[in-house]
C-alpha cells in the first residue's frame, strides 16, 4: 500500500512539473517473418575497391614517329609576357612555358632547326596539371627552308587542350623539307596570350 501511495505522489509531482504524463505501451517483440528477408551476396573484399563507373582511364600520350629535332633549335618570338621567354618552349620541362604578350595577338614563336629536315608532325604541350583548365587555342603553322620565305603548312584552326587528355595536341601533315617552323597563335580562351610548355617537331 505504501508503495502505491509513493508511486501516486511521484506521478503527481511529475505532472505538476511538466504538465504532461505519457504512458507509452510497449509491444512485445514480433518475430521477423522469413518471407520478408532478402539475401544479398557481398563481394569478397580484401582491399579498397573502385566502381568501374568512376574509374578514369590512364591517358596514353601520342608520340609521332621520328625524332624530335626541336631540342637543339634556336627559338625566338615576336613578343612575350614578362618572364615567359621563348626558350622555355623547348627546355624539355612541362612546368615552364612560353606565353605571348598580353592581348598582342598574333604571337609568333619561331624555331630555327639549324638544318633542313623532312618534318611531318608538330606536337604542342601545356602543363598537364589539373589546375590548368581546359582551353582552346587558335593556331597556324608556317614553315620553310628560308626564314624570310615561310608558307602555311597547317591552316589556322582551333585546338582544344585538356588536362584529362594530357594537355597536348599532335598536328600532322604531309612531310615537307623545312628549317624554320613558326607557331602562330591567334587566340587562347584560357589566357591573354598564346601558350606552349613544349614544342616538339618530328622528322624522319
Amino acid at each position: 500500500m505504501k508503495r502505491i501511495i509513493t508511486l501516486v505522489i511521484l506521478a503527481l509531482i511529475f505532472i505538476a512539473g511538466t504538465g504532461t504524463l505519457v504512458f507509452v505501451p510497449v509491444k512485445e517483440k514480433e518475430e521477423m517473418k522469413a518471407g520478408s528477408l532478402k539475401v544479398v551476396a557481398a563481394p569478397a573484399q580484401e582491399q579498397a575497391m573502385e566502381h568501374p563507373y568512376f574509374k578514369v582511364e590512364a591517358f596514353e600520350p601520342v608520340i609521332p614517329s621520328g625524332t624530335n629535332v626541336a631540342l637543339t633549335a634556336k627559338v625566338t618570338a615576336n613578343n612575350m609576357g614578362a618572364g615567359f621567354v621563348p626558350k622555355k618552349a623547348i627546355d624539355d620541362k612541362l612546368t615552364t612555358y612560353y606565353e605571348g604578350a598580353p592581348g598582342e595577338f598574333p604571337n609568333e614563336l619561331t624555331l630555327d632547326l639549324k638544318d633542313v629536315y623532312s618534318v611531318h608532325a608538330v606536337k604542342l604541350l601545356l602543363c598537364p596539371d589539373a589546375v590548368w583548365a581546359k582551353r582552346v587555342q587558335t593556331i597556324e603553322i608556317l614553315a620553310g627552308t628560308e626564314e624570310g620565305a615561310l608558307k602555311t603548312v597547317v591552316a589556322k584552326a582551333d585546338y582544344e587542350f585538356d588536362p584529362k587528355t594530357g594537355n597536348e595536341r599532335v598536328i600532322e601533315f604531309p612531310a615537307e623539307n623545312m628549317r624554320f617552323v613558326m607557331i602562330r597563335f591567334y587566340a587562347n580562351t584560357g589566357a591573354v596570350g598564346g601558350q606552349a610548355a613544349e614544342v616538339r617537331i618530328y622528322a624522319d
